[in-house]
């Protein structure tokens, strides 16, 4: 069963060039990396709500089973290149910011795919 791990967030509007420059490299090294992370089904980023000062976003990742997700979130602590990108993340989204849920699917209906 498809796993979405679901992270949602403010960001500042001051923070937007900053923002746009990490989040490239993110996607850019997941691209480059994709072999490593066979867990990693998929990864997007959305732009949610815009407001005068600030902006939402909502990332996207796609999970095979819970395992999937164990694992891929077990990497962190081990891979330099991950730990260091999540760092980078964090220097410009507060944590405090994030809400982080997991989406599964109640029902099984691949009507719109066929």
């Amino acid at each position: 069963m498809t796993i979405y791990l679901v992270e949602s967030y403010r960001l500042k509007k001051n923070m937007m060039r900053k923002y746009r420059a990490v989040m490239r490299r993110i996607h850019k090294s997941l691209r480059q990396h994709k072999s490593d992370l066979p867990e990693l089904l998929s990864y997007k980023t959305f732009k949610a709500e815009r407001e005068p000062s600030s902006t939402s976003f909502v990332e996207l990742f796609e999970f095979a089973n819970k395992e999937s997700m164990d694992r891929f979130s077990g990497r962190f602590a081990k891979t330099l290149w991950l730990k260091t990108l999540q760092q980078d993340f964090f220097a410009v989204v507060p944590r405090r910011t994030m809400q982080v849920s997991t989406w599964s699917e109640f029902l099984n209906d691949e009507w719109l795919t066929h």
